[in-house]
């Protein structure tokens, strides 16, 4: 494949913007997401969604006001190892019935 190496530069300069963050949204293409598993990934992609509407919505009614870092922080870590129980399950359940092959 001719653009191995182009892509091998484009992943590790994504990692090296990503630093030691778990997700970064990217401006016009969505968001870019690590983790240790696909489970992982999924729950980060949700609360990034998530996260990113509530501000969005806070932001359109103008009464915002920055929670401190620290709280960031702790809800960040909360977030990346609870999730919302059964958010996982309920998407794999959907996927099935959507396509049951893709467990083949």
């Amino acid at each position: 494949y001719q653009g191995s190496a182009a892509m091998q530069l484009d992943s590790q300069a994504a990692m090296a913007a990503l630093g030691g963050n778990a997700a970064a949204i990217l401006a016009n293409h969505g968001v870019f997401v690590v983790a240790k598993g696909v489970h992982q990934a999924y729950l980060r992609c949700q609360s990034l969604e998530m996260r990113a509407r509530l501000a969005w919505h806070i932001s359109a009614i103008g009464e915002g006001v920055p929670m401190q870092d620290g709280l960031v922080s702790m809800a960040g870590v909360l977030m990346d190892r609870a999730g919302w129980p059964g958010a996982w399950e309920a998407m794999v359940r959907r996927e099935m019935r959507r396509d049951p092959s893709f467990l083949d």
